[in-house]
């Protein structure tokens, strides 16, 4: 074994892969390997930055989507509201049909009484009268009404009174119908913009997983390069150009053989009736299962929570982390390295979901993913 390999291989048992950086090993040395490797980082490093702005991408587009579904929500309790307003049309249109009514049998009647006062009375009073085209006219006329009747008080009041009720809830009914068209172009204003927003940030979400798609290709050909290299050389690069955790995204192996009880995503609580994010997925399964990593990393948290049992974090390296939740007999240490397929422990009884099975997340940096997502076949 040369100075290199040797080198290498107690920086990975000592530090671990997420501190060990390939680059940093190899920046003194002046083998045909160093380029290969330079090449594999920058390329790994620009795919990282591409994955990173995928999720703030997703991100958004499940902001968007939150906030196109609270305007649906919106347009439907609108669509009511208008239909309330169609009733509430058909009830004024009845309404001014019989004030209308009344407001005519009433002006007979009064052309009848002021036609009798004109043959007894001043005939500028009969005019006056005709010539009245508000309710304020007819209230002042109330005020002489003393030389009538209190039969024609009686219909000259309700006269007044009809115009008013007229003239209100005409008002009403208009400044309710532009209130709620106003509403409706704004809630139009909004989902347009959404829709908007939607498109772009999907045309941008295609355009990344295009270059990501590239980006892996890149790496493939870089790790064929290898392939040129002495055996021991090349050796040495089978071991820094291993896959990283993402580029297996869609081939991983669930931690135990089960059921997806509790799916990742928003459920509602059927006792509490509140709505909750499930940041992981509970598998359901036999006790006697024994759960298995995932793939290459180190245990970067071991310890118990009570009420659901050990607890295990494995950094699988660029800020990827699995995190399982309800194991027993693990007796793995804080720092210690972890295989693909590496017995972990075995399943419990989870008192928080009342079954045997194990919680489990997949997270980068602090932001959950879903594991379904990353799993072969799913």
């Amino acid at each position: 074994m040369n100075a290199t390999k040797f080198t290498i291989g107690l920086t990975i048992f000592f530090f671990g892969p997420a501190q060990f950086s390939l680059a940093t090993v190899l920046s003194k040395s002046q083998t045909p390997e160093k380029n290969i490797v330079k090449e594999f980082e920058q390329t790994k490093s620009s795919l990282l930055q591409i994955e990173l702005s995928q999720r703030e991408v997703l991100s958004s587009l499940f902001e968007i989507n939150k906030n196109m579904k609270k305007t649906v929500t919106k347009k439907s309790k609108l669509s009511s509201e208008r239909l309330l307003a169609q009733q509430e049309s058909k009830k004024m249109a009845a309404l001014v049909l019989e004030l209308n009514q009344k407001i005519s049998s009433q002006k007979k009647l009064l052309q009848q009484r002021l036609r009798f006062i004109y043959q007894f009375g001043d005939p500028g009073w009969l005019r006056m009268v005709l010539s009245s085209k508000s309710s304020a006219e007819l209230d002042r006329l109330l005020r002489i009404s003393v030389r009538l009747s209190q039969m024609d008080l009686r219909l000259i009041n309700n006269y007044s009174q009809n115009i008013k009720l007229f003239e209100q809830k005409k008002k009403k009914f208009l400044a309710q119908l532009q209130d709620l068209k106003q509403i409706e172009v704004q809630m139009q204003t909004e989902e347009e913009a959404l829709g908007a927003q939607n498109d772009s940030k999907m045309a941008l979400l295609t355009k990344l997983r295009s270059s990501k798609q590239k980006k892996l290709l890149n790496l493939a050909q870089i790790r064929s390069e290898k392939e040129n290299l002495d055996p021991e050389q090349k050796e040495l690069l089978d071991l820094l150009l291993r896959p990283t955790f993402f580029e297996k995204k869609g081939s991983f192996k669930w931690p135990v053989v089960g059921k997806v009880k509790t799916p990742y995503g928003l459920m509602r609580d059927p006792d509490y009736q509140v709505s909750l994010f499930h940041k992981g997925v509970f598998l359901e399964t036999n006790i006697q299962q024994t759960v298995k990593a995932l793939y290459h990393g180190q245990v970067t948290y071991q310890s118990e929570i009570p009420g659901l049992g050990s607890s295990l974090i494995i950094d699988h390296g660029d800020h990827y982390y699995t995190v399982y939740v309800g194991i027993k007999n693990s007796h793995l240490k804080i720092g210690d390295p972890i295989l693909p397929d590496q017995p972990l422990g075995q399943v419990s009884y989870s008192s928080n979901y009342q079954k045997n099975g194990v919680y489990f997340e997949i997270r980068h940096f602090s932001e959950a993913d879903n594991p379904q997502a990353w799993m072969k076949g799913t």
